[in-house]
């Protein structure tokens, strides 16, 4: 009787055992994952401040859509992919004559609002707390073989997914950092690192919304595109 409770307790403790090694081997894997996501950023900002410039612009396959470097490019590039990306229901709300960036930073800075202030990584927590409906993904421009990283809210706490766990099902803001700038990514190919796998269709059917305002015309959109990523009800701003 005793041997056989012995028996018993070990095929008890044994999967515990192995559950507790996972745990461990993943947290340290994440931890690492995280040293060389910190590593990317730092060496991206040492480059461009090295040089003088704003970092790489362009990835080989990713069609970029850039905006202006003047203080704004984080909230600029997010209001790019919020207008002709995914189409979010925030841009309804916003008046006509207020600049989406600026309705983008009132939101997150509330009281605090400083126009042309960079973004640093506290921003991206506030944003995705801000919109716990969106998936906010970022791509070093110096280092896309690294993949995407990213950010959304989980039961009140900001996830940073690095590729260790499939995504929750919401919609996907992409932007690319350069260390010292911010850019809209309107299409990438297949990717094998990181946390966003899928391509992205490019957009090239689709009229950029400030030359549509110089030419006063009507936007062509791709009808599997919007399909995929309008809201139900929603009526985007153009």
């Amino acid at each position: 009787m005793i041997l056989g409770n012995i028996d018993y307790a070990q095929e008890q403790l044994q999967p515990d055992i192995l559950d507790n090694a996972r745990s461990e081997n993943r947290g340290m894997a994440e931890s690492f994952q995280n040293d060389e996501m910190l590593h990317v950023k730092q060496q991206s900002l040492a480059l461009a401040e090295e040089s003088g410039q704003i970092g790489l612009r362009r990835v080989f396959g990713f069609e970029l859509f850039d905006v202006r470097d003047e203080g704004n490019c984080f909230y600029e590039a997010i209001a790019d992919q919020m207008q002709h990306v995914i189409r979010h229901p925030f841009i309804c709300t916003i008046p006509h004559s207020t600049a989406i960036h600026d309705s983008l930073r009132l939101r997150i800075q509330r009281n605090d609002f400083r126009d042309r202030e960079w973004a640093e990584d506290q921003t991206i927590d506030q944003f995705v707390r801000e919109f716990p409906d969106i998936i906010l993904s970022i791509i070093d421009t110096g280092n896309p073989e690294v993949g995407f990283v990213s950010y959304y809210l989980h039961d009140s706490v900001v996830i940073t997914n690095i590729g260790t766990e499939d995504l929750p099902d919401r919609p996907i803001i992409r932007i690319a950092a350069t260390g010292n700038h911010y850019l809209s990514v309107r299409s990438h190919p297949r990717l094998n690192m990181g946390s966003v796998h899928e391509p992205l269709a490019s957009l090239t059917l689709y009229t950029p919304y400030r030359r549509m305002q110089s030419e006063q015309s009507s936007p062509i959109s791709n009808s599997n595109f919007v399909r995929r990523h309008s809201w139900p009800g929603s009526n985007p701003r153009f």
